[in-house]
């Protein structure tokens, strides 16, 4: 039996999504308030933050998008668990209602939705 090298990673892979498909998604980067020109590395220190609970307070960031790998529940077959990838929406209160010209509609679940859409 021979040995084959893994090329890709699931970090590198999941680095392909942020990089490709939810940096360029123009979209979503209009739900979430992101500045024009904002670069790739300011989007995942500032707006799109891979940590289990923020730190910081939101204060020059309209919206910020936490997400982390929580661990899964037993599939029923040994050493096979599935895990979730959870995200958590922050948005400043000035902004929760003014996405769209439907007031009632809530900025946290517009960017809910585009996320679930994309992947």
């Amino acid at each position: 039996m021979r040995y084959v090298e893994k090329t890709k990673t699931w970090d590198d892979r999941w680095n392909d999504v942020i990089r490709y498909e939810f940096f360029q998604d123009s979209e979503l980067k209009a739900l979430m308030c992101i500045p024009p020109r904002t670069t790739i590395t300011k989007f995942i220190e500032n707006y799109f933050v891979e940590d289990a609970g923020t730190d910081q307070l939101l204060t020059d960031e309209v919206v910020r998008v936490t997400h982390y790998d929580d661990e899964g529940v037993d599939t029923g077959n040994k050493n096979v668990k599935l895990h979730y990838k959870v995200f958590d929406i922050y948005v400043k209160k000035s902004h929760l209602y003014n996405a769209t010209n439907d007031r009632i509609k809530n900025r946290c679940k517009l960017i809910a939705e585009r996320i679930k859409y994309i992947l």
